[in-house]
């Protein structure tokens, strides 16, 4: 049985009704779409990778995902900058704080995705700190 043929308005070649497209040059008989000289029809995605990429999966919500503990990572480098600039005895917090969130992000117990913010604040925790002691003992000097 043959395929029924239409002449295809747009460069008069003669094109299949049941594909719906002109094969000489891509006009679509259905949505009367006649694409310009420089649109290229894509092929249909047979695989999300297939032109190099994939999306990214969504996450869960850590309490979905078996985490007993929501991560402290802002908490962590909030303290650790106010201490970092401010307040001294802050920075000795978010140190104290980053230090026990680390091995509990390690082990599963808490969520890892704050890891970079508390990595950040330990590190802020840690010059806070360092920069309040020498301060300390600068002023003291001079007494």
């Amino acid at each position: 049985m043959q395929q029924p043929m239409k002449m295809c308005p747009q460069c008069s070649q003669p094109a299949s009704l049941e594909q719906g497209v002109c094969v000489s040059c891509g006009h679509q008989f259905r949505t009367k779409f006649q694409p310009s000289q420089q649109t290229q029809l894509l092929p249909p995605m047979q695989h999300p990778t297939q032109y190099g990429h994939m999306p990214a999966p969504l996450q869960p919500p850590f309490y979905q995902q078996g985490y007993v503990k929501p991560h402290r990572g802002s908490m962590v480098l909030a303290l650790g900058i106010i201490g970092l600039l401010i307040c001294g005895p802050l920075s000795i917090a978010a140190w104290v704080m980053a230090a026990s969130d680390m091995p509990q992000m390690d082990s599963g117990a808490m969520d890892p995705t704050g890891r970079g913010l508390t990595q950040a604040g330990l590190i802020c925790g840690i010059v806070g700190t360092l920069g309040w002691i020498l301060i300390v003992f600068a002023l003291l000097a001079n007494t």
